[in-house]
């Protein structure tokens, strides 16, 4: 079945909700277009008049029948076709300078002139060609503020994430905007902060990772000490870009940047924990960084936590990230303005190996009473934790559960900490489990009461929706997403409403395994052994 030239979202919407509706009242015809789905392809008329079909269900029923793998992909060339020329000429160039190319090449299949015709398409494409009619005919354009992002064109050009098939289109277009005025300094407000300008190398370095755009820009002037690019760089394990930073003068410890945020590039990627998406990067970027002149004892918000890197990463890292900052010069006796060094930190963090490195290099350290409680909560030492349990220490140190490992969880939740206890944004630790698809810890919050359907104050978003979220943007190596989904389900986390599951992108199949848990408990997959 194909869609018509103009096709109707509302419509389709509505021919789901019929079919749903017509397969819960059990019509053979309604049920039987149910095989189109593989997961219901052999089932006999009487296991799909069973069965309690999910809304998600009748519309992957329309995606399928219109020849789309997804409900998702159908409503986005839905939302495609019915672009006006304006729309899709914003809609493209926001595609390009935010990883959505291949939405960006429909459109282009659908208005195969409108890089031609409009100047702010023509600079996320690198059409050079057009953007020199343009300013030909309105030279002002290379500085003015525009588009659907309302950035200066060069801004458009640098985050353009066409770099890997239009690199010499878009570095032709930045160097002639740079020849009309353009600023290669120019930058825009990260979420209209006044103090968190991101600029064009910034884009271009660490977002679109275009090198020769990134040379051109330094070229012409931009500061490579940004207080961005050296430390994203660094973030990603770009030794290429750092090495091209540091040719035209970057600072291992930031320059300029470090003085503005009162921390460095290696500060900063430590803050990343261990074991996440981010890890092999975040070593290959600390390497670099202590080989080219990286200070790993250099005090970090002096007027707050006075960490050095070393303190960094005795919280949040391993024996092999300490012994290397040990191998750079990192003094293993520096103290926090609490007085507390980085062996004590590792205790407190549960960071057992980054403690065995410190006391392999001589590092020694006797805790306070309080310490030792809480020492023993984080390595799971559930008898000790019994033994010098203190209340005041629990009350004061609400949030320590969410890093905690499972082993560790278990002995603080045996000692009284609070499985509802929140952090900054509203989130509590099964959030966190969620988010690293951590599925033995997810099973142990659950199991001790975690609430299922509380929602963070930033994002407003359920448990579920943070192991969706991670799942399809950004999930940990060893994340068991999936499992942790059917964990929360299988509990009774409510599933998200059909609005809702609208807006989240990507995870199909978390999406189809909600659909399968709002059928009939028979239908469901079973849960994982404990959640019975």
């Amino acid at each position: 079945m194909q869609l018509p030239a103009r096709p109707d979202l509302a419509q389709l919407k509505k021919q789901a909700k019929d079919l749903l509706a017509s397969a819960r009242s059990g019509q053979p015809a309604a049920l039987a277009r149910f095989r189109v789905l593989p997961a219901f392809a052999r089932h006999t008329d009487a296991q799909l008049a069973a069965l309690a079909f999910a809304l998600h269900d009748a519309q992957s029923v329309i995606a399928r029948e219109h020849g789309f793998a997804s409900w998702t992909a159908l409503r986005e060339r839905v939302e495609e076709l019915t672009l006006e020329f304006a729309q899709a000429a914003a809609q493209f160039t926001r595609d390009s300078v935010e990883r959505r190319l291949g939405r960006a090449e429909r459109i282009l299949t659908l208005f195969p002139d409108l890089v031609a015709r409009d100047f702010h398409a023509a600079l996320a494409f690198g059409d050079v060609a057009t953007v020199a009619r343009g300013l030909a005919a309105r030279p002002a354009l290379a500085t003015q503020r525009g588009g659907p992002l309302g950035w200066e064109p060069l801004l458009y050009v640098a985050h353009s994430r066409w770099a890997e098939k239009h690199a010499a289109g878009l570095t032709a277009t930045a160097k002639l905007l740079l020849e009309h005025g353009a600023d290669a300094n120019t930058s825009y407000l990260h979420a209209g902060d006044p103090h968190s300008p991101l600029s064009a190398l910034w884009a271009a370095s660490c977002q679109a990772r275009n090198y020769p755009l990134a040379q051109l820009l330094l070229e012409h002037g931009a500061r490579p000490d940004d207080g961005e690019s050296v430390y994203h760089a660094a973030e990603h394990g770009d030794v290429e870009m750092l090495g091209l930073l540091a040719a035209h003068g970057a600072q291992a410890d930031g320059g300029a940047g470090a003085a503005k945020w009162t921390n460095t590039p290696l500060y900063f990627i430590l803050g990343h924990y261990a074991g996440l998406a981010f890890d092999a990067k975040v070593r290959r970027g600390a390497r670099w960084l202590l080989e080219h002149g990286a200070n790993p004892n250099r005090v970090c918000y002096p007027e707050k936590s006075g960490e050095t890197p070393l303190h960094a990463a005795a919280r949040h890292w391993d024996g092999a990230m300490i012994e290397l900052l040990l191998a750079h010069g990192a003094d293993l006796q520096a103290r926090r303005r609490d007085g507390r060094t980085a062996l004590a930190l590792a205790l407190l963090h549960g960071r057992t190996s980054a403690a065995e490195a410190l006391r392999a290099a001589g590092a020694d350290e006797q805790l306070s009473p309080a310490e030792q409680f809480l020492a023993a909560c984080m390595r799971g030492d559930s008898a000790e934790a019994r033994r010098l349990r203190d209340p005041a220490v629990i009350r004061a140190h609400p949030n320590l559960l969410a890093e905690a490992s499972p082993h560790a969880a278990a002995a603080m939740l045996d000692v009284g900490f609070d499985v509802a206890a929140t952090g900054g944004m509203g989130e509590t630790a099964l959030h966190w489990a969620c988010f690293t698809g951590n599925l033995a810890k997810a099973k142990l919050l659950i199991a001790h009461g975690a609430p299922l359907d509380l929602r963070d104050r930033q994002y407003q978003s359920l448990p579920l929706g943070w192991c969706h979220f991670a799942f399809a943007h950004q999930p940990a190596p060893d994340g068991d997403y999936l499992g942790v989904a059917r964990a929360l389900l299988a509990a009774g986390a409510t599933p998200p409403s059909a609005e809702e599951l609208e807006r989240w992108e990507g995870g199909e199949e978390i999406l189809a395994l909600i659909a399968d848990f709002t059928r009939s408990p028979a239908s469901a997959p079973p849960p994982p052994p404990g959640l019975k």
